[in-house]
């Protein structure tokens, strides 16, 4: 299904002037091409999920806001079973930024602090029914939570944000996953959790492992970055075989990073594959905010490798032919047939920053 991006305000650094197709055509024709290819198939269908399903709130790039979170029906029954976070919780990356932060996802797992009139000191309201759990990754502005990050570049950061970081006393060392009390927060740093829900009440448990990692490509002097050059060494290999859920701050390559350089990760991108989650949550380039359903089928595995740059020149032209017979079959199927194309897995892109009117993406799986 082509991604149902978020229309987003005049362009800046997170929301660039999208180019003129035929500027796209002259400079990148083969991955314009499939592009096109790619965005004009035949519809697609949700993926399977169980019955009863589980419900996930995905929200990411707060930066020290705390909006609300529908997690409750009008008669004040939770309707949302986890709330995944993908980082970027402040925006200076202090111990006190991300420690509201976490005082409001706190509030959420045990029914207070859904967001609103939430300040981030001691819960957002009496308690209610809270959600069965709130998984959180950082991300590259949480800068606190990096010990390498903050020891480097720490210092600058100290009067950014609310202005009382300075001095001792704060934990602005790097420690702040240590001095941090998670409280009924599940904080991911390259590790998983099992998440048992019992759907609904109803004695149906099911048990959903999760992974998180809070890794981006640098750009600038930000916390958990490594050199584009170095992904293929944070990610392969390092997403469990077994993964149900993975939850990284950045995105793969052509996901959901729809700037005109797709800045997303190749060699994420490359793992998601060899994986193939049932969904995968993230955030970061604000601009890309939506939701899409993946196929693994031929059009999209030509369009990724194209896109992540594995394949080049000719061979890539191959590739193209390749889309086209899979594009054209994948109509044939759905206009004689009726058949739609079976989706497979989720990508949710769900930066909040830029984009509060779109609300907090729901899934059920």
């Amino acid at each position: 299904m082509p991604p149902s991006p978020t229309p987003q305000p005049s362009p800046s650094l997170f929301y660039p002037q999208p180019r003129h197709p035929l500027t796209s055509l002259l400079t990148s024709p083969l991955q314009t091409l499939l592009t096109l290819l790619y965005t004009t198939q035949p519809p697609i269908t949700s993926p399977p999920t169980a019955s009863p399903p589980i419900r996930i709130a995905c929200i990411s790039d707060t930066h020290n806001a705390f909006p609300g979170l529908p997690l409750h029906d009008s008669w004040g029954e939770v309707v949302v079973d986890i709330v995944l976070h993908a980082g970027d919780l402040s925006n200076g990356g202090s111990l006190q930024e991300v420690r509201g932060a976490v005082g409001w996802l706190d509030g959420v797992a045990r029914g207070r602090g859904e967001g609103n009139g939430y300040r981030g000191e001691g819960g957002g309201g009496e308690g209610g029914k809270g959600v069965v759990a709130v998984v959180v990754v950082a991300g590259n502005h949480d800068i606190v939570l990096d010990e390498a990050c903050w020891g480097a570049h720490g210092a600058r950061f100290l009067n950014h944000g609310d202005g009382e970081n300075s001095g001792t006393g704060n934990g602005n060392d790097g420690d702040g996953a240590r001095l941090l009390d998670w409280g009924a927060v599940t904080y991911l740093q390259n590790r998983s959790v099992a998440v048992d829900v019992d759907v609904e009440g109803k004695g149906t448990h099911r048990t959903l492992k999760i992974y998180g990692a809070p890794h981006t490509r640098r750009n600038g002097n930000w916390a958990f970055q490594y050199p584009a050059d170095a992904g293929e060494s944070v990610w392969a290999d390092s997403v469990p075989d077994d993964t149900d859920i993975l939850l990284t701050h950045g995105p793969a390559k052509g996901r959901l990073d729809f700037l005109p350089t797709n800045p997303g990760c190749p060699a994420l991108l490359r793992e998601v594959w060899r994986v193939k989650p049932r969904l995968h949550v993230h955030g970061h380039v604000h601009g890309g905010r939506g939701r899409e359903v993946l196929d693994w089928g031929a059009v999209q595995w030509c369009y990724d490798w194209v896109v992540g740059g594995e394949v080049r020149g000719m061979r890539g032209w191959g590739l193209l032919c390749w889309a086209v017979g899979g594009w054209v079959a994948a109509w044939i199927m759905y206009l004689g047939m009726g058949r739609r194309r079976e989706g497979r897995s989720e990508v949710v892109n769900a930066a909040w920053e830029g984009n509060q009117g779109a609300g907090v993406e729901v899934v059920e799986v």
